[in-house]
Formats: structure tokens, sequence, C-alpha cells
């Protein structure tokens, strides 16, 4: 288990994030959604056949499930 820099002690977790310049886990989930979104949409020059597996047939809802 990691252990906590003792210079961090006693600060709260937005005060230890701020001090190491890092965000919290559910920003950094949010810009993943985001950067998947983009390339579903094609808004970024990237395959998405590199990352995703296409649903196969459109029986129930929408062509854009994938599968990873």
């Amino acid at each position: 288990m990691p252990r906590m820099l003792p210079e961090l002690r006693g600060l709260s977790y937005p005060e230890r994030l701020k001090a190491l310049g890092v965000t919290a886990l559910d920003t950094g989930r949010l810009d993943d959604l985001i950067e998947v979104f983009k390339i579903v949409k094609g808004f970024v020059n990237i395959d998405r056949k590199i990352f995703f597996q296409e649903a196969l047939s459109n029986r129930r809802g929408h062509s854009e499930k994938l599968y990873a």
C-alpha cells in the first residue's frame, strides 16, 4: 500500500491534489470519456477500430454500441 508523503500529512484531499499538481480520479475519468466521444464521432483522426469492436447487429437500440 502506498504511503503518504510526510509533508502532505494534515492536508485535506483537495489540498494534497493541488500540492502534487494532479487532478482527482473522477476528473480523469471524465477526460477519458470525452476522448472516447471524440474518437467515436470522428472529431479526431484516429481509427476507432484500434480501440473498440463495433456491434455486429442493429437489432436493439443504435449502431453505436462499442465493445472494448
